[in-house]
């Protein structure tokens, strides 16, 4: 899977900026002040908190987690969006390499 949340305790206009100017639309999804999903195909949490400056405190404080599972009540754009992201990762992942030496 390659969505993340980025999670901060208040909402804060340095990491709505840095979301939007980082990520293409379409690509993050504003689940609540502060709190958002991103969809970035090969990155790492530490390659997301690079990117936004997070080490820096350029975006204040924000906390980044890979989604590797997800359930709950929400609003259905948002469960279209994860469901849709996550697809694509499936998708889009390579094919864990076969146990089975080739004869040749």
């Amino acid at each position: 899977m390659t969505v993340f949340a980025a999670i901060a305790p208040t909402a804060d206009p340095r990491l709505d900026a840095a979301i939007k100017d980082k990520f293409a639309a379409g690509n993050y999804y504003l689940l609540a002040p502060g709190q958002y999903l991103v969809y970035a195909p090969n990155f790492t949490t530490q390659k997301i908190s690079d990117l936004l400056e997070a080490p820096l405190d350029k975006v204040g404080r924000v906390m980044i987690l890979r989604v590797t599972d997800y359930a709950g009540w929400h609003s259905r754009d948002m469960w279209e969006w994860v469901s849709s992201h996550i697809t694509q990762s499936v998708i889009s992942a390579p094919l864990p390499p076969t146990s089975e030496k080739s004869s040749g």
